[in-house]
């Protein structure tokens, strides 16, 4: 082992070199994180983030529920837990709310997003669905020609 001493101090040359790698190391790879964080963003990213709306939580607290809603695209209602990690998600859904007990959410189903924006919502709302989720276990039924629910 190589000891130098720098007046009364012994200097450990092999630790030093250790050292100065791992710092190098260490800014090296600060500077690849930085330079991939700088990634642009793009129409289709600025598509792709989700609205949160309709926001519902159920009688008894134990269930939220929303729509996901992208710029462009379906969108989907989602139920989850609010003490575990219980989501479910409904592909197309939208606008959920619960029964008193939150046993059970409703929402519609829409047409899918290309259909709409090709045909029009007019001639497309007897294509509007129902569906019920039974929060226990995630099963989802689903039912046609709904014009409106209640709990």
């Amino acid at each position: 082992m190589l000891k130098i001493f720098i007046g009364r101090t012994m200097f450990n040359y092999k630790q030093f070199i250790k050292s100065i790698f791992f710092v190098v190391l260490f800014i090296v790879m600060m500077l690849n994180a930085a330079e991939a964080k700088k990634k642009p963003i793009t129409p289709e990213d600025i598509m792709k983030i989700k609205m949160i709306k309709d926001l519902k939580i159920s009688e008894n607290g134990e269930f939220i529920g929303y729509t996901a809603d992208p710029e462009r695209g379906n969108p989907q209602a989602v139920v989850q837990a609010t003490l575990d990690t219980v989501k479910y998600i409904v592909e197309r859904g939208k606008t959920p709310v619960f029964s008193k007990d939150g046993k059970w959410a409703a929402m519609k189903i829409m047409p899918a997003a290309l259909e709409i924006e090709n045909e029009g919502m007019s001639k497309l709302s007897d294509d509007v669905k129902m569906a019920i989720l039974n929060t226990s276990n995630g099963q989802v039924d689903t039912f046609n020609r709904v014009n409106r629910f209640v709990f």
